[in-house]
């Protein structure tokens, strides 16, 4: 998104970070509002999904990728200097991201997401969240 913002094939665009930083810090975007802070603090802004059948065929991998991330966020927290390098060496940008990322989700994360999705005729049935997170 930010080479098309730079280019001008895009006049806005809603960018997580790191690549947010990346457009901001290039100069082909600028900070217009704080979007998701406004839509409900703490919102969940990425996830990983699999599908229900895989995640409860394979709890052992599920279990292993929940670890591997909180090992990463545990380095990035405890290691910011070090983790910025990393971030410049394969990302090219350095961003301003919080490293207080987290793996446990709760049924109420969900609700901004499918209450946006009703809005917008998403769904053919109902969604209960409660049912789509596979612990």
């Amino acid at each position: 998104m930010p080479d098309l913002l730079k280019s001008g094939t895009l006049d806005a665009a809603t960018i997580t970070d790191p690549f947010r930083a990346m457009a901001v810090n290039s100069g082909a975007g600028t900070i217009f509002a704080e979007y998701a802070a406004e839509v409900t603090p703490d919102v969940l802004m990425v996830g990983y999904m699999a599908t229900g059948d895989y995640a409860r065929k394979n709890p052992q991998i599920v279990k292993a990728f929940r670890e591997a991330i909180d090992e990463a966020n545990a380095f990035a927290k405890s290691n910011p200097v070090e983790t910025k390098e990393i971030e410049q060496k394969y990302l090219g940008i350095s961003s301003n991201a919080p490293t207080a990322w987290g793996t446990a989700v709760k049924p109420d994360d969900l609700d901004i997401y499918i209450s946006i999705g009703k809005e917008f005729g998403l769904y053919r049935t109902a969604l209960d969240p409660a049912k789509m997170i596979v612990k």
